[in-house]
């Protein structure tokens, strides 16, 4: 959703094609929204970082070790359909492997942008920390925007588990189960 003007510009897809309509009503645009989505929340629409046209998103994986404490255990690059408005994505790969990809697109930013996301996850597993309960791991999802800008866009316990199974790395795969087989020993020992 944009502004141009008097009118507030609608893009959304649908049945695999983009459609764009016009509206000059807000009531409208939400009758709209909710014959499409249902109940809906509107925020702007922000333009993801594209690579060959594919909006790029990250998924950091979060794991509890042994010592029961939060460590980054995978950085994961998300790839959308080329030309796509939505931001829902497959794994593509580790992001150390497409940094060069990620270099282009961010120029000078890229090791900045690298620590502020590995910033942003810690701060998010610190934040749910006293909410999870023991859980042992946490996907967390960001976009980059065209403009430079980090979003959060979804945290998840199930998320990163199925992303790693995807890599072509098994040795990654094998690190992850190892750290929830480790912190999985830890909790049992506390109980006994």
């Amino acid at each position: 959703i944009i502004r141009e003007g008097d009118s507030i510009i609608l893009k959304y897809e649908q049945q695999n094609r983009t459609m764009t309509r016009s509206y000059r009503s807000v009531v409208t645009l939400q009758a709209k929204l909710e014959e499409l989505c249902g109940d809906s929340i509107v925020q702007p629409y922000r333009e993801p970082l594209r690579i060959e046209s594919c909006p790029v998103m990250i998924r950091s994986l979060w794991q509890r070790d042994q010592t029961q404490k939060w460590q980054e255990a995978a950085v994961l690059l998300m790839l959308g359909q080329p030309g796509s408005l939505t931001y829902q994505g497959a794994t593509a790969g580790l992001v150390e492997r497409y940094s060069s990809l990620l270099q282009r697109g961010l120029g000078k930013r890229y090791e900045a942008t690298r620590y502020q996301l590995t910033n942003l996850g810690q701060v998010t597993v610190d934040l749910l920390n006293q909410r999870v309960h023991g859980l042992g791991e946490l996907a967390i999802d960001f976009v980059l925007t065209a403009s430079g800008d980090i979003q959060l866009k979804t945290v998840s316990t199930t998320a990163g588990l199925a992303s790693v199974w995807k890599l072509t790395t098994p040795t990654v795969a094998q690190a992850v189960v190892s750290r929830t087989l480790a912190y999985a020993a830890a909790l049992g020992e506390k109980q006994n």
